[in-house]
């Protein structure tokens, strides 16, 4: 689909990720696991995500939309 406002073919939504992560002894967490990202911090493992889900809104005009379908 394309924004029908401006035409752009990339949208923000959202997903559900689950990611290793270490924890303590009273499993409470610690840190994520991973190397470390391009801005120092760390990067995460993914091990599973769900499907994308919306509002989807253009990256380009912030035209929002429930369906991209």
């Amino acid at each position: 689909m394309k924004c029908t406002k401006c035409g752009n073919n990339r949208f923000l939504a959202n997903q559900r990720c689950y990611v290793d992560i270490i924890v303590d002894e009273h499993g409470d967490f610690l840190e994520n696991t991973g190397a470390e990202g391009k801005d120092g911090g760390p990067t995460v493992n993914v091990t599973d995500s769900d499907e994308p889900y919306g509002p989807y809104v253009c990256t380009k005009c912030g035209k929002t939309y429930d369906s991209i379908s």
